[in-house]
């Protein structure tokens, strides 16, 4: 009886403390500082990304916006996060701060949405409600091997971020999502060539 009664204390206490602590990942460590508006024009934007060891949720939102629109959204992180709330591609309910390091998830989840991927049954039904939308996110992206294999809370490089949003823009292109307008000659062959 007294052994039912440890183990069920112990049982108890257990489930207290992941409670307070909490299973989920720990809230990105906030760089140093960040300029607010745009630091490098959107022709040096990924020369600047691929040098840094880490991305931030403003480099995301601005280099996601590059990739949905084709150039700068606007002039500040604010009009560029307003682009993406307008496309569901970001949620109030993360609190999203333009200094914080952007983890795999996250971004996974804006790419989906400004890209129209859609995503599987788990993304559709759960992510509508908000439970696990950057995890299926995830899952979902590197199921099409557009993100590397890992786990959802991972903080970004600002390697991975180029590479990541290289290849959803060639996936994009192969599906049709360009318009020759959008594309630049250059001599006898395309971009995309």
């Amino acid at each position: 009886m007294i052994i039912a009664k440890q183990g069920l204390l112990f049982l108890c206490v257990t489930l207290l403390l992941s409670q307070m602590v909490g299973c989920s990942a720990a809230k990105p460590a906030k760089t140093q500082s960040v300029d607010k508006g745009l630091v490098v024009d959107e022709m040096d934007f990924l020369d600047y990304m691929v040098r840094k060891p880490k991305c931030t949720v403003a480099d995301a939102v601005r280099g996601v916006c590059l990739l949905s629109k084709g150039s700068d959204v606007g002039k500040t992180y604010a009009e560029c996060y307003q682009y993406l709330r307008e496309r569901k591609a970001v949620r109030d309910a993360w609190k999203l701060e333009p200094d914080q390091w952007i983890d795999r998830g996250t971004l996974a989840f804006m790419l989906l949405r400004t890209a129209n991927l859609g995503g599987g049954v788990n993304m559709r039904i759960f992510a509508s409600w908000g439970l696990g939308d950057r995890r299926f996110a995830y899952r979902e992206m590197c199921y099409r091997a557009l993100m590397p294999d890992g786990v959802s809370y991972q903080v970004v490089s600002g390697p991975e971020f180029v590479t990541t949003l290289g290849k959803v823009d060639r996936f994009m292109m192969k599906r049709g999502e360009y318009s020759a307008s959008k594309e630049a000659e250059l001599g006898n062959k395309s971009q995309y060539e």
